[in-house]
């Protein structure tokens, strides 16, 4: 049995250690799928949120898609000023990029629709 310090001190060292996978989109080219620590998590669910703390639905797949993607070093090939723009691809790219985000996030795969029912439910006060 392993001792409790040694166990946690392996835990610690996973931090900032998330999941990566290839990804080819038809097209363009490879990119690379980071998984969120969790705080990038939790950044990502306070995004989604307007500024009167109702769910912006529509930021869900993009804003994902712009935390998630990165190049071959790790790097992000969005910013946040994109999320506009990412707003306007198509729905099957936004959605399959996603999808795998949330896998390597812990999330299950075609969670969106969920995450938003979940953050409204935490709005209203009734989880």
């Amino acid at each position: 049995m392993a001792d409790v310090k040694d166990v946690r001190a392996a835990i610690l060292g996973m931090r900032g250690k998330v999941p990566i996978e290839e990804y080819e989109i038809k097209g363009a080219g490879v990119i690379y799928i980071h998984g969120f620590t969790g705080q990038e998590k939790a950044n990502w669910q306070k995004e989604c949120r307007k500024k009167n703390g109702e769910i912006d639905s529509t930021l869900v797949e993009p804003l994902m898609f712009q935390m998630c993607v990165r190049d071959a070093k790790g790097k992000h090939l969005y910013k946040f000023a994109d999320v506009p723009k990412l707003m306007e691809l198509p729905a099957a790219i936004l959605g399959e990029v996603t999808d795998v985000c949330m896998r390597l996030s812990g999330m299950g795969e075609n969670a969106d629709e969920a995450i938003v029912k979940n953050l409204r439910q935490v709005e209203d006060g009734d989880s």
